[in-house]
């Protein structure tokens, strides 16, 4: 687990929006990745904020919840164990939450 992922999470969710004070801290702490979160509808993932010029045709796909996931388009940008780090502690929130 990434405490300091988690605790920035804390931090930033002042107005009850989890999806917005994930994407703050993630990008605060690892500025590099580049992020597309989605809102899931069954096999539809619709896009609700993160960067969407720069889409990659192969990016890592998590499921974060049953109603949210993450679209990683440069994964390979941090370690293989941080990079997992990161998802098990963005699935320990949005369980824990949603």
């Amino acid at each position: 687990m990434n405490r300091q992922l988690l605790s920035l999470i804390e931090l930033y969710q002042t107005d009850n929006n989890l999806v917005k004070a994930s994407h703050q801290a993630l990008t605060e702490l690892y500025p590099v990745l580049k992020v597309r979160w989605s809102r899931v509808f069954g096999n539809r993932w619709a896009h609700l904020l993160g960067n969407h010029q720069e889409i990659s045709f192969s990016p890592l796909k998590v499921r974060l919840s049953g109603g949210y996931g993450l679209f990683i388009d440069n994964p390979d940008s941090l370690p293989g164990q941080e990079i997992q780090e990161v998802i098990i502690t963005l699935k320990d929130v949005f369980y824990a939450r949603h």
